[in-house]
């Protein structure tokens, strides 16, 4: 999962998230975030992988792949 910031005030920031199950790609989402700080938006994209994740039936153990540390605790 990421976030992206942009440097103009004109656009939203933008969370993304790719879910994959045993080594495949299963899921790719993207939201808008809004005009948010890039913490919030990595926390967002967070967020929405562990929701999508925990929806699946055979969810047995999630990784989460970050470069916001502060986000993730």
């Amino acid at each position: 999962m990421d976030a992206s910031l942009p440097d103009n005030t004109q656009h939203q920031a933008v969370s993304a998230a790719i879910l994959y199950q045993e080594f495949e790609e299963f899921n790719r989402v993207r939201h808008v975030a809004g005009r948010v700080t890039a913490p919030d938006a990595e926390l967002f994209a967070i967020h929405s992988a562990i929701t999508l994740a925990t929806q699946q039936d055979n969810c047995e153990k999630i990784f989460i792949f970050t470069d916001s540390i502060a986000s993730a605790c």
